[in-house]
């Protein structure tokens, strides 16, 4: 029997390419058994002010509907692909694969943009070509799509994204805010990321800040859902996965942990101050700087 399924207006109509003054964005949605989460991550690319956009979903073999779903929305889907896979990083190493855009990311069934959030993003990297990697201000919602809480992180460091500080010592980095050209793939073991159960998001930080650093943007670009049942709740599996490939903590990074700790709480100004041109901030006149 074939369980594979296939769909999108790519198939009829070819793939996006990116344009001179908006850079394709493509965005992967991996989703299994959660139909009832779909309609919120829809709702919020149905609203961005961006006319660039690409949006693959990948669904590990869903029996709720969500290939329905899917077909009814095809005027927004460009790719959709439903057939059993090894688990969540397995169906996002088919999503990049697939993905034609130049800048790229991804949003788990009922995670969602803020409005805006896309076109600020091409407006940061093409205004900052040095930048490779970008994340946002951290956000949180409920099933419904309403903000509960948000929250400016400190500065990034790429030593210590590599000895997995940041999610135990620091905040975490949040995957819904982060934003990548797509040559920073290049120092991906696809194989291996399509292997993870948990920690792939790490392992990908982890091979991204071996080539250039983390910019932090303070605009509001994503927002995670609390929901129930969320591979994410279970912490000790998470660190024990991620502990196959991060780096040993040296007294070196103990040190800068500590330095950087106090920084979770301070005034934006100061932590702008810190992180210097890995912070991003909106100046009047003058942009992203």
């Amino acid at each position: 029997m074939n369980n594979r399924q296939e769909g999108g207006t790519r198939l009829h109509k070819g793939s996006k390419q990116s344009g001179p003054s908006a850079p394709l964005i493509s965005i992967v949605t991996v989703t299994f058994n959660a139909v009832q989460h779909l309609p919120d991550t829809l709702k919020t690319i149905r609203a961005q002010d961006y006319p660039n956009l690409e949006w693959i979903v990948i669904d590990g073999g869903s029996t709720d509907g969500t290939t329905d779903f899917l077909r009814a929305n095809e005027d927004v889907i460009d790719y959709w692909l439903s057939e059993p896979d090894r688990g969540m990083y397995d169906a996002l190493a088919k999503g990049f694969e697939r993905a034609s855009g130049e800048i790229l990311c991804w949003l788990n069934a009922g995670d969602m943009f803020l409005y805006g959030a896309l076109s600020t993003v091409a407006e940061v990297f093409q205004n900052h070509p040095e930048k490779n990697w970008i994340t946002g201000i951290h956000f949180w919602h409920l099933p419904g799509c309403k903000i509960i809480g948000c929250y400016i992180p400190p500065t990034y460091s790429s030593d210590l994204i590599g000895c997995g500080a940041y999610g135990k010592s620091l905040p975490y980095i949040q995957q819904e805010s982060t934003f990548f050209r797509r040559s920073m793939l290049d120092g991906v073991s696809m194989e291996r990321f399509s292997e993870f159960k948990l920690a792939g998001d790490l392992y990908l930080w982890s091979c991204f800040a071996k080539h250039d650093r983390l910019t932090l943007v303070c605009a509001g670009l994503g927002s995670f859902c609390i929901q129930e049942g969320q591979l994410s709740e279970d912490k000790d599996a998470y660190w024990k996965e991620a502990d196959t490939f991060l780096d040993r903590i040296t007294l070196a990074s103990w040190i800068k942990i500590l330095l950087l700790m106090p920084l979770k709480n301070v005034p934006i100004r100061m932590k702008k101050w810190v992180a210097g041109n890995t912070m991003l901030t909106w100046v009047k006149g003058k942009g992203w700087k």
